[in-house]
């Protein structure tokens, strides 16, 4: 087995660091095999896949979709997905728009809220999944807060002011979507879903592959339990830092050590 990371996203979405730059920081890291996930996106892949080869290391193409349980999103990761589908790149479009149609009326928001903020939107074009996460950082660098958590609790979290709720499919919508696609879907950290038994037992209802059950926010009593379920169920075990460069938990922790076997598009996660 080899050391992985399945769960990682870029400037493509709400990461920092470029895929160039990504991969040279997981290949620091002893990284041999990972997987990018970003949000709605694709983008990331080509880049990345030409720096991975130059470094021996593997790339398995991912994606993470937002759907929605009975109010609460809910995430679904992609692995393996076919980045030139059709149905993949259609669904995409859609949602692209719909972020950018999500993030104007936020900044709408702000402004009746006396906050005259105006990004330049030529800052995103090569971006395909904006989202609050960059509205955050422009609050930032305008200082009309002093840091992203602020943004959110002020502003942009879910019950704040200036808040827009996203667009967002079905968990069997975002299973089929991946299937279609030729990927396996895998449910994204359940430790942090409220409703974490019913979301599970409905995924597994739907035809979901694989459960993510290391994660960084995934306490380890909820790791034994989502171990136990996915060995009931015959799903793969799967894991990530979910790393985006700038939020708590979602780096490199150093007790945070992951191997990966696979066998086609089969994968399996192990802790160190």
């Amino acid at each position: 087995m080899q050391r992985c990371d399945l769960h990682t996203h870029t400037t493509k979405s709400d990461g920092l660091y470029s895929p160039r730059e990504l991969v040279y920081l997981l290949y620091s890291k002893g990284i041999k095999i990972f997987s990018i996930t970003d949000h709605d996106s694709v983008e990331a892949l080509a880049e990345a896949q030409e720096e991975a080869l130059k470094l021996n290391m593997e790339l398995i193409p991912g994606i993470e979709l937002s759907a929605e349980y009975n109010g609460e999103e809910v995430h679904v990761l992609g692995y393996f997905v076919n980045t030139g589908s059709k149905y993949l790149l259609d669904y995409l479009e859609t949602f692209r728009k719909a972020r950018k149609e999500r993030f104007l009326k936020m900044v709408e928001k702000l402004k009746g809220l006396g906050i005259e903020i105006t990004p330049d939107m030529s800052k995103f074009e090569e971006n395909k999944a904006i989202g609050r996460p960059h509205l955050a950082r422009e609050l930032v660098e305008k200082g009309f807060v002093s840091s992203m958590e602020e943004a959110f609790e002020k502003y942009l979290g879910d019950s704040g002011p200036a808040y827009v709720g996203k667009f967002k499919i079905s968990i069997e919508e975002a299973i089929d979507i991946i299937h279609k696609s030729g990927g396996i879907a895998v449910l994204a950290h359940p430790g942090l879903i409220n409703r974490m038994d019913e979301v599970i037992n409905l995924s597994i209802l739907k035809g979901i592959d694989g459960i993510e059950v290391f994660h960084p926010k995934n306490p380890y009593y909820i790791e034994d339990k989502l171990k136990e379920i996915a060995f009931k169920n015959g799903l793969l075990i799967t894991g990530g830092t979910d790393f985006h460069g700038d939020l708590e938990g979602q780096g490199y922790p150093v007790d945070f050590s992951l191997y990966c076997g696979r066998s086609g598009n089969k994968i399996e996660v192990v802790r160190q």
